[in-house]
């Protein structure tokens, strides 16, 4: 009866250290999964970006055409012209 249940506990703390073990190690599958997603995330970000920058200078062209349009449109009325120029960073 001893042997029977000293063996149980060996086979249960056998079964308890590998659950400790094997879940920290990542199988090559999991390893290329991750990496798969990281590239993913990165290529996700440098699209962003790229539109970001695409918009931002969409953007851009269309506060330098409206106020191209208010300045001309003083100059056809003789009026002065003060307005600066827009900047890169200011919102419409």
């Amino acid at each position: 009866m001893a042997i029977a249940a000293a063996t149980v506990f060996i086979v249960d703390m056998g079964e308890f250290i590998m659950g400790l073990i094997l879940p920290a190690r990542k199988t090559r599958a999991q390893k290329i999964r991750e990496e798969g997603m990281k590239a993913g995330r990165e290529q996700g970000r440098k699209a962003g970006r790229e539109e970001g920058r695409e918009e931002g200078g969409i953007q851009m062209y269309a506060r330098m055409a409206a106020w191209n349009e208010r300045r001309l449109e003083a100059e056809r009325k003789g009026e002065p012209f003060t307005e600066p120029f827009p900047k890169p960073d200011a919102q419409p």
